[in-house]
């Protein structure tokens, strides 16, 4: 697959929705901005990006990191989809990038193959977004009985080698018709309203990481300083 050239991607803003408060996970999104930032700059890319937040402190911090800056007044239990609807909906943009700060693990050119697909099958489709393969180990699974720990699958043959790569969207980067959020947005259930919609998925080459909760953070900031030299 051609790769879009730079220029032929400012046309598709990069929408980056990030709460001030997070209640799983305190502070992550402030301690998780600086990849995506670091990401996007190494590409050359952070000019087309937008972060949209509700906390001005927050987005006074993304505009030091060098992204433009949308505060917005969100509602209770807002979405990232609705925050991009708000923001989308008086453009003029065909479509949209929505790159969520909580999968901080990006191949290199994760953004222009998107884009590229995208251009390929865009009258097919509503939104493009990515997968990873992952290893399917239920053969390890465990299950305790007053802390005494048993295989849930009774079969014994505990060989990784058994196990099955499956394919998984991992949620790392979206690409959105407008006109799709725009409808998905006004549904009474968004989340269900996205899903039945038309996609094609491009595959991210990285391990796999949502950030949701503490126990997540620490696994990344264990990652982040073990791969630090």
């Amino acid at each position: 697959m051609e790769l879009l050239h730079e220029s032929e991607m400012n046309n598709i803003p990069i929408l980056i929705p990030v709460k001030g408060i997070s209640r799983r996970c305190p502070g992550k999104n402030r301690k998780l901005l600086p990849y995506t930032a670091d990401y996007l700059l190494r590409q050359n890319l952070i000019k087309n990006a937008v972060v949209i937040s509700d906390d001005q402190e927050l987005g006074d911090f993304a505009s030091r990191l060098g992204f433009k800056t949308n505060v917005e007044i969100r509602k209770e239990g807002q979405d990232e989809l609705s925050s991009c609807r708000n923001f989308i909906k008086n453009s003029d943009y065909e479509a949209f990038i929505l790159l969520p700060v909580t999968q901080p693990f990006r191949e290199i050119d994760l953004i222009r193959k998107c884009c590229s697909l995208y251009a390929q099958v865009k009258n097919e489709i509503d939104f493009v977004t990515s997968f990873v393969e992952i290893s399917d180990r239920k053969r390890f699974y465990l299950e305790f009985t007053e802390s005494v720990p048993a295989f849930r699958n009774k079969d014994m043959k505990r060989k990784g080698a058994l196990c099955e790569t499956i394919p998984m969207i991992d949620g790392a980067i979206y690409l959105i018709k407008s006109a799709f959020i725009c409808e998905v947005a006004m549904s009474t259930d968004p989340n269900k309203a996205f899903w039945t919609g038309r996609f094609r998925c491009i595959k991210n080459n990285v391990p796999f990481m949502d950030i949701d909760t503490p126990d997540d953070m620490a696994k990344f900031q264990f990652l982040k300083e073990y791969f630090t030299y």
